[in-house]
């Protein structure tokens, strides 16, 4: 049975550090949703596209950026 709630903690600038050499932005926003989570990279993969993309841009608010700006980076 998965959990239905991923609580995040605010980013860091360690955070931002430790993922910064991923190779894709969807290998770093897994690697940061599971700093932030304190859930392991394999779990954060078995998540729902939907739900991925809403603890996305729950951490791009943190960052202070939206949605929009980050497709159109």
């Amino acid at each position: 049975m998965k959990p239905d709630t991923l609580n995040l903690r605010r980013v860091t600038i360690g955070d931002l550090e430790a993922t910064e050499n991923e190779k894709s932005e969807r290998k770093k926003t897994i690697s940061l949703l599971a700093r932030l989570s304190g859930v392991p990279e394999k779990n954060i993969k078995t998540m729902d596209v939907i739900d991925f993309d809403k603890a996305t841009e729950k951490v791009l608010d943190f960052l202070g950026v939206s949605s929009q700006e980050s497709k159109d980076s």
